[in-house]
């Protein structure tokens, strides 16, 4: 006669036959990798949601940027940096930041490996603090030099975690643009609110500190 299966032996059973063969992107390597469970610890990356089983909506995309600290605090740093430069910078930084990040997603979803994303990312985020406590008067050309360099960083982490194959969708782009916007936005208005107070200079330049600290902070980890 034959015994029947112990609980612990179905429960592997169950797991193994639901398990569904999905593929996750490696952030370091740009590859895509086999993932056997939907655990975003074990088949994610650093950036929020991920994994090819998810339909990537242009909700998903807004909500992307907001999902890592590091995209967040840069974000912030650009609207400053545009601010404290004004004139034209003050429209062109973040403009240049968009558009470089969308060529940065499409490159990486056309597949070219961008090296150092991660590490891209935490850099921006510590350079642009920099920038704001040493009240640089960068060029305009090198500010949005600067800008959109850091920028492709930001745009292949996002494309990464929106598209398979190759193929990234068009409304998880506008998302993850549109959210950046509202970010730099973020950052000009607390930026407009220093200037309402006495010592805004010595704010603004806390402020950069805090960003370049957060910066340093992403680097060691």
């Amino acid at each position: 006669m034959c015994s029947a299966p112990s609980l612990p032996t179905v429960i592997s059973v169950i797991a193994r036959t639901s398990c569904l063969e999905e593929e996750s992107y490696d952030v370091a390597t740009f590859t895509i990798r086999p993932c056997r469970r939907r655990n975003l610890v074990e088949c994610g990356t650093r950036h929020g949601p991920s994994g090819a089983w998810v339909d990537h909506t242009a909700l998903q995309g807004f909500l992307h940027p907001l999902s890592g600290m590091d995209h967040v605090v840069a974000m912030l740093a650009v609207g400053l940096l545009a601010l404290y430069l004004g004139g034209r910078a003050f429209f062109a930084v973040p403009l240049a930041f968009v558009s470089m990040m969308a060529l940065g997603a499409a490159l990486a979803a056309a597949g070219v490996a961008i090296p150092g994303v991660e590490q891209g990312i935490a850099a921006s985020t510590l350079v642009l603090g920099l920038m704001i406590v040493a009240a640089a008067r960068l060029p305009l050309v090198v500010a949005m030099l600067l800008a959109g360099g850091f920028a492709i960083f930001h745009g292949a982490a996002h494309a990464i975690e929106g598209g398979s194959g190759g193929v990234l969708p068009v409304s998880y782009v506008i998302g993850f643009l549109l959210a950046t916007l509202v970010l730099h936005l973020s950052g000009i208005a607390l930026g407009a609110a220093f200037t309402t107070v006495e010592r805004k200079e010595f704010l603004q330049r806390v402020a950069g500190a805090a960003i370049g600290v957060a910066g340093m902070a992403f680097i060691l980890g």
